[in-house]
Parts: C-alpha cells; structure tokens; sequence
C-alpha cells in the first residue's frame, strides 16, 4: 500500500453545495475552543514552505489576499533588477499590509486602493490595535506613486529605529529563518520571533512600490485573548530572543 500515490490512499468525503463547518458558529463554540487546543500557526507556516516548489515563496495568511498579478510583476521584476543579488545584505520583499470595512471589496490594485483610503473605506492593517506592527514607512508617498505596468523598489529600510515592532509580511526563500514553532495563534506576536532573527542577520527590507496584501473584508477592533500578549511580549524577550542571540549574535538597533 505504500507505493500507491496519497490521493489513493486518503479519500476525503466532502459535499461543496453545502456550508463550510465554520459559518455562522461563534468563536467560543468552535471545537478547538472547548478541547483547549491552541492553532500551531508556525508549524503550517513553516510546512508550507518546506514543501514550496519555488525559489521564492510568501509565507502568507490565508485571509490576506495579494493584489493583482502580483506574481508576474515579481518575477519580471527580479528579471530587471538581478544586481539585487550582488548586495552582501540579505533581504526580503515586503509587502504593505490593509483592511477594508465588511461591507467592502478587497481591492485589486493601488489605484482602487487609493481611492479607498480617500473615502475611509481602507486602512492600514490592524490600525487599531498594533498600527506600528504592519505600518510602513512613508505610506502617503507610496500611495502616490504612480501606478504602471511594472513592479519597482519603493525603498529599503531596516528593522529598526520606529520599525522595529514590524511584523512585516514578505516575499523571501526558505533561506530566510523559520517561524518559530513555540508561538501559536493564540499567543499573538507570532511572527515577532523570526522578524528579530531577520534584523539579528542584518536583513534589508525591500519595500513594492505597486503590491500589497489586503485581509479579508471586516475590521479588527480588539485582539482575541488579550490578556497573554504582555505574558507573550515577556517570553519572547527573555526565552525566545535569548535562544536567537545565541544563534545569530547581537546587533544593535535590534529588539526581541
């Protein structure tokens, strides 16, 4: 049996005309509530990767959705742009993060996106509950930038200074540090442990000038299990940032 491919050996059973398991059920309903059982978000984002089948790969949510042809722009970008690879400094892509009001498409491109904010129907991501964790640097500049064909550097920054709570989502390889799988879900901050491994390493931050990410439509206006994010904060520092230190050294400017 163990010569026959996966999809022989697992027959999933599965009806698409009806509702997924999740609609209209509460979050203090859902099973994994009642079992006290913690989502591994670090874990699948790190098997996702492994099992990437291309050089590049973003490790992204599934609620956050990439502007259009982002892939393309990419691609034809790192054609046009391979002097990127002769810098000493290791780098990711990143990527400016939004939310829209519930009653909202998410938007396709910049030009739609800009229209958006004018009318306060966009936002930055979680603007009202860790605006420095996803804001980037000169947004307004970004926003104005002209909108073409192709896919530019908006700028390269580092992860510190008033970035340094960034928890910036990327493009990158799996050159790039894991997550860390001792965060879950539930503790919030998870990807805080791999961004302080990314500045420990000296990364550079290459900000897109025409591509982001926009999450699912509705706007978070409070964090779910707020009282762990301080306990959270606290081991990352004094566990997790210890653990990285004596991995990668330290750096100044740098902060778990």
């Amino acid at each position: 049996p163990f010569d026959l491919p996966l999809l022989e050996l697992y027959e999933d059973a599965y009806d698409c005309t009806k509702d997924a398991p999740y609609v209209n059920v509460s979050y203090k309903d859902l099973y994994k509530i009642g079992a006290n059982i913690s989502y591994p978000i670090n874990v699948a984002r790190n098997v996702a990767r492994e099992n990437a089948q291309t050089y590049f790969l973003l490790a992204s949510d599934i609620e956050l959705y990439p502007s259009q042809n982002i892939i393309d722009l990419f691609m034809n970008m790192i054609l046009r742009k391979t002097y990127l690879f002769e810098n000493k400094s290791p780098m990711i892509f990143a990527l400016p993060v939004f939310q829209v009001l519930a009653n909202q498409s998410a938007p396709t491109d910049k030009t739609i996106l800009r229209e958006m904010i004018k009318s306060r129907t966009a936002f930055s991501f979680h603007a009202n509950i860790c605006k420095r964790c996803h804001a980037i640097p000169q947004l307004n500049r970004w926003l104005n930038i002209e909108v073409n064909d192709e896919l530019d550097i908006f700028t390269t920054v580092k992860r510190e200074g008033k970035l340094v709570r960034w928890e910036a989502v990327y493009i990158g390889t799996n050159e790039d540090p894991f997550f860390d799988e001792q965060l879950d879900w539930e503790r919030h901050g998870n990807k805080m442990a791999q961004a302080y491994a990314l500045c420990l390493l000296n990364y550079d931050y290459v900000i897109l000038d025409n591509a982001f990410l926009v999450h699912k439509p509705g706007i978070k206006k409070k964090m779910v299990n707020a009282k762990i994010i301080p306990k959270t904060g606290k081991f990352i520092r004094e566990v997790l940032g210890k653990q990285l230190e004596a991995i990668y050294g330290k750096r100044k400017g740098c902060k778990a």
